[in-house]
């Protein structure tokens, strides 16, 4: 029997030792950037990594480094050489010397045989043309500074022009193929269309929404979408299905339920429910795996020849980023339906993040089951995390949450800010190597970020967390065009910061279930702008004391937008109703 090419070739992890080792033994490195889920990656591990020869050249030339990018986002956000797999041949130093994606058995010995000889030979001429490489490159940010006058809402009618410049008319998406689902930009559109009352923004979530569900993107026997389709009309997609695609297009398919009033919409957003519900959950642990791995002979069966083969197996790490999108995701979907089962499975979800994943010094861990000690963390992890804390804290009110979420932001704030905006990708106690020497600062975690703390700021009153999301989002006013519908986030917290926000305060007792229901009601309304806010009456008697004073029950709601209050009513339908209204204003 063959090997495979974990028995032939020496893989060793990212580490400092490793570079040590390249640069003592005078050898470049051959990175492996991998997925479990891709299945172009079974493929160069079965064909091209098990070829004698070539794993011969790795083992004796090369020091091999192998690389899960799920489980390290930080190395492949600065190594991807454009998908999965990734290959790239670096100096001892860390820095790329080429690269490329699949490459099978007789390119992949050209390519070898082509670095040892740039390497060995030709050192010098190679040293020259990587200065000249790291000098162009302009993938990270960090080094300049930015007006804080540059904010207006300007950038949001840029971003939009972006949207409709990339739109697919006859197939919608952007762009033309392969067909990605490009869900921050959704959600731009469905904002502008319910915002501004704008038809073709609405026409470009529609006609994106309905593409994607009628093609062949989505699994209409067990529910979920695929990464992406290689044809324009969203046919013949890649398999792979993942937990961060599909609690992104729960959200999607949900406001486009709300906004556009479309009940298939609502239909596919049970369906992407059900999908994660059934194939990405663990009961035992009350957590969801981060991907299911693809199969194209299995996903072309019926749903009844299905049941005759079992599905393709989910990759078991429990990641934290993910893990929170999809709290929040629940969250949303168990408001609007008016289901108690998702929230639960919610709250579980977060209830295990904080035990398993949080550490008091430094938040949270990329994943559960790394050493507490793990000398790196993430943005994301940390934003993704606050904002589902936050989310919980709205839909229930409990305190516990919100202190949580507060927590986090000075975790975030102290262990990630750059004193000139913005919030880096990465932090680390011991010294990186390689590319993690760069520093870098994402558009979307930072727009998520600015966003985290606007909320944070308006619920907590704390001038200071507002003075951070308006400086984060400044650091990218002249920047974000390079971006593109990349920036869609962007812009959308741009506008939050800009409007008035709409505060929904509630005064009530959190385990009043009349309580419950108001705070679902507000939570499932499609208003980006809006942020809810429960007083416990009883921390607060002189809040029941007044009510009682003026012959009004509890719970009452009370509407904002901005300083001003619109409206105090015990009717949760007449509040609904009148922040239904407020679009536009």
């Amino acid at each position: 029997m063959e090997k495979r090419a974990a028995d032939s070739i020496s893989w060793q992890a990212w580490s400092n030792d490793l570079f040590a080792q390249a640069k003592s033994e005078d050898k470049p490195v051959f990175l492996y950037l991998q997925a479990p889920w891709c299945q172009w990656c079974r493929r160069l591990e079965s064909e091209s990594l098990t070829d004698p020869q070539i794993c011969l050249l790795i083992n004796r030339y090369f020091i091999p480094l192998r690389v899960d990018s799920d489980e390290r986002p930080d190395i492949n956000l600065r190594y991807t050489m454009g998908g999965w797999p990734s290959i790239a041949i670096l100096t001892p130093d860390g820095e790329i010397i080429t690269g490329g994606t699949f490459l099978n058995r007789e390119d992949l010995k050209k390519l070898l045989t082509h670095c040892l000889l740039l390497y060995r030979e030709h050192r010098k001429e190679l040293r020259s043309r990587l200065r000249q490489a790291k000098k162009r490159a302009s993938h990270h940010v960090g080094d300049r500074t930015t007006e804080e006058t540059g904010l207006s809402l300007d950038i949001v009618h840029k971003v939009l022009e972006f949207l409709s410049a990339d739109f697919d008319p006859i197939y919608g998406g952007f762009g033309r193929e392969p067909k990605f689902p490009h869900y921050e930009a959704i959600e731009l559109a469905l904002c502008a269309a319910r915002l501004f009352s704008d038809s073709t923004m609405e026409e470009i979530a529609t006609r994106t929404l309905d593409g994607m569900a009628e093609g062949e993107l989505f699994d209409r026997e067990e529910g979920g979408f695929f990464r992406l389709a290689q044809k324009r009309d969203w046919s013949a997609p890649q398999t792979e299905k993942m937990l961060v695609d599909n609690a992104w297009l729960l959200h999607n398919y949900l406001d486009g339920w709300l906004v556009c009033g479309q009940e298939k919409y609502r239909d596919i957003a049970r369906s992407v429910a059900r999908y994660l519900d059934t194939h990405l959950y663990d009961p035992g642990r009350s957590v969801f795996f981060p991907s299911q791995r693809a199969d194209e002979e299995y996903y072309r069966l019926s749903r009844a020849e299905r049941k005759f083969f079992p599905p393709p197996s989910p990759q078991k790490t429990i990641y934290t980023d993910w893990n929170a999108l999809a709290v929040s995701a629940f969250l949303k979907a168990s408001a609007v339906f008016e289901e108690e089962s998702y929230l639960e499975r919610a709250r579980k979800t977060l209830a295990f993040l904080w035990q398993h994943c949080f550490t008091q010094d430094a938040g949270m861990l990329h994943a559960a089951g790394f050493p507490p000690d793990t000398s790196f963390r993430l943005l994301a992890d940390q934003i993704y995390m606050a904002r589902a804390l936050l989310d919980t804290y709205q839909i229930l009110g409990e305190e516990a949450y919100l202190s949580s979420a507060s927590l986090l932001a000075q975790l975030i704030h102290r262990n990630f800010s750059d004193e000139q905006g913005g919030f880096w990708d990465r932090t680390d106690t011991d010294k990186p190597c390689g590319r993690l020497r760069e520093r870098i600062k994402p558009i979307l975690d930072n727009a998520l970020a600015a966003e985290f703390f606007l909320k944070l700021g308006i619920l907590d009153q704390n001038p200071e967390y507002l003075a951070i999301a308006r400086h984060t989002l400044a650091f990218f006013s002249q920047d974000f065009p390079r971006y593109g519908i990349f920036a869609s986030h962007y812009a959308l917290a741009c506008y939050l910061l800009l409007q008035p926000a709409v505060l929904v305060i509630i005064l009530g007792r959190q385990t009043d279930q009349t309580t419950r229901h108001f705070l679902g009601k507000a939570f499932a309304l499609s208003e980006p702008r809006k942020i809810i806010k429960l007083l416990e009456l009883d921390q607060h008697p002189q809040m029941l004391q007044m009510l009682q004073q003026q012959g009004y029950k509890a719970p009452r709601g009370y509407l904002y937008l901005g300083q001003d209050c619109l409206l105090e009513t015990d009717d949760i339908e007449h509040l609904v109703d009148t922040v239904r209204g407020l679009a536009g204003k």
